[in-house]
């Protein structure tokens, strides 16, 4: 049964060449609360944010405002050096050249941190492990991931996923979504036969769409592209002031309860325990 084995291989190919922002935040302890950093933003005082509306549990749009696992990182973090964030939502393709061309300080999404993308923006430290997911409808007949060879796969445009698929699953029709939502309903009608994306955007969606069947045919955690966040190049205080604020939330634990607040059912990953 054909995993995402290929998934790992490629992540570690990816990660060789992978440069991260680690500003001042290797080694040592955190830097106390007094500590204060240049203003790099657009707006003094205010960070702009750009995400998506429908990533549930990691960065989501409800009861009118931004909600998940990435948003409450960043806001903990924001609200710790005294700034305010405003959450622009936009297409998964659209997040990194928003960031890239200044209309955004700072991006956080479940963006895997690679090579290509470090081409044009920089990243954080990481703040969370992905989790990888094959999925299907129980009309399709399909009962394993093979069985998506030549068939039609859907994924989020610019996402890791798109360049899994093309290299894994060459007979296939690949499709590209500019949202999760809209990926989803076509799954579930039969216009594509399998989609690969995140885990837990999937589990959310199926629990709340039962009649819908759609089924997980694999998962597994993407140790070696983890998610980081998306800064502007060259924006060395946004990234130091995310790292430091990061390495506090890991040491006083509301990192931990972060996660298990919105990833109840996932192992908290070895390197934030």
């Amino acid at each position: 049964m054909r995993k995402f084995g290929a998934i790992s291989r490629l992540a570690v190919f990816l990660a060789v060449t992978s440069v991260v922002v680690t500003g001042c935040s290797s080694g040592g302890e955190a830097k106390s609360s007094s500590v204060s950093y240049p203003d790099s933003t657009q707006t003094p005082g205010h960070i702009r944010v750009a995400t998506t509306g429908d990533s549930k549990p990691s960065s989501f749009t409800a009861e009118g405002k931004q909600q998940g696992f990435d948003v409450d990182v960043l806001d903990a973090i924001a609200q710790a050096n005294g700034y305010e964030t405003e959450y622009v939502t936009m297409d998964f393709s659209a997040i990194l050249a928003t960031v890239q061309n200044g209309q955004a300080d700072i991006a956080v999404n479940s963006i895997s941190r690679t090579p290509a993308r470090l081409k044009n923006v920089d990243f954080s430290e990481p703040y969370y492990i992905g989790y990888a997911s094959i999925t299907t409808t129980t009309k399709s007949g399909i009962t394993d991931p093979a069985g998506l060879a030549e068939k039609r796969i859907g994924f989020l445009k610019g996402s890791i996923y798109e360049g899994y698929t093309v290299k894994e699953y060459p007979n296939a029709d690949a499709v590209a979504f500019p949202d999760f939502n809209t990926a989803m309903q076509a799954l579930a009608t039969g216009t594509i036969d399998g989609y690969f994306g995140d885990l837990p955007p999937v589990q959310d969606y199926i629990a709340k769409n039962p009649e819908e069947g759609i089924v997980i045919l694999s998962k597994e955690p993407i140790l070696d592209l983890p998610v980081a966040a998306a800064i502007r190049k060259g924006n060395m205080p946004m990234a130091e002031m995310f790292n430091d604020g990061l390495k506090k939330l890991v040491a006083d634990g509301t990192w931990q309860k972060l996660y298990q607040k919105w990833f109840p059912d996932q192992p908290v990953p070895e390197m934030f325990s």
